[in-house]
């Protein structure tokens, strides 16, 4: 198995499970939308997304990672904000190598943390999380605002 900082050129197999990801999050499939996004992401350069590519040299998953800072802190912080892998090559170790290129590319930018948010129900991903040395954070909760599109 391959893990590979991304770029505009692998953005259709990334697209693709992009689109797939969100379908999993209770999402309509919306490809183009999908595209769309990551294209501005690659523009833009706020997001960073390694791939894993299996020895058949198909992209079966990917990392999303913003650049935040904690105030808190005083500190620069990585968000994990996307890990998906395809449900067709799960445990094969694309997700713990996916989150190993997250912490190498942390450390690289010298940030104080990873952090990261997962499904209350998402038992795989915690336990992968929680395998790798992630915490459950018990002195924030996180709470949201839903703001009109228009």
């Amino acid at each position: 198995m391959k893990i590979f900082r991304a770029t505009l050129q692998h953005i259709e197999p990334i697209a693709f499970l992009f689109d797939q990801y969100r379908q999993f999050n209770k999402q309509d499939a919306n490809l183009v939308a999908c595209r769309a996004y990551l294209q501005k992401r690659f523009k833009n350069e706020d997001s960073v997304i390694f791939g894993a590519q299996n020895d058949g040299r198909q992209v079966i998953g990917f990392v999303q990672l913003h650049a935040s800072f904690c105030s808190i802190e005083m500190r620069d912080i990585v968000i994990v904000d996307d890990l998906y892998v395809h449900t067709t090559a799960r445990r094969q170790k694309a997700g713990t190598l996916l989150m190993s290129a997250a912490q190498a590319y942390a450390k690289e930018a010298r940030v104080t943390r990873l952090t990261l948010q997962s499904g209350f129900d998402n038992h795989a991903a915690r336990g992968l999380f929680t395998q790798l040395g992630y915490t459950r954070d018990l002195d924030f909760f996180p709470y949201n605002l839903e703001l009109s599109s228009s």
